[in-house]
């Protein structure tokens, strides 16, 4: 949020795709899901305030096997992020095939690396699949 204007605003950008909140709840003392989405709310304020009104799409939080522990809270994050998106045209919330829940209850390690946190390459197109068409969409629109 701090270099919002140096490294997004003034670059005059067609759409803002934000990855973040993921270390945010993790760790032995995670953050609540309603301060991830409150820093969501203050990062559009601020991208407004600079003058920047392109549309942001938020990637979903991805619940991780090696965060298993935290997977409510990062799926309360989500939907908290997800309703105020639902009531903003300028927003949109994108959930990857990555977030999927197999039958047992826990994210899904075909979509990570070793380190079951972060994504293999596999991951990576999944998301690539389900983002690429929103970001078009918007930037076509702006056409």
């Amino acid at each position: 949020i701090h270099w919002l204007d140096e490294l997004v605003a003034r670059h005059d950008p067609s759409c803002v795709v934000v990855f973040t909140g993921t270390n945010d709840l993790a760790g032995e003392t995670p953050r609540s899901a309603e301060w991830v989405a409150e820093r969501f709310d203050a990062l559009v304020a601020r991208l407004r305030a600079l003058g920047c009104d392109a549309p942001v799409v938020w990637i979903a939080i991805t619940p991780t096997p090696s965060r298993v522990q935290h997977l409510q809270l990062v799926q309360r994050a989500n939907e908290l992020v997800a309703e105020r998106c639902a009531k903003d045209p300028t927003l949109r919330f994108v959930v990857p095939p990555t977030h999927a829940i197999g039958a047992d209850g826990k994210p899904d390690a075909k979509w990570f690396q070793k380190d079951l946190l972060h994504l293999n390459a596999d991951g990576y197109r999944a998301w690539t699949k389900a983002v690429r068409p929103v970001v078009e969409e918007i930037v076509a629109a702006t056409k």
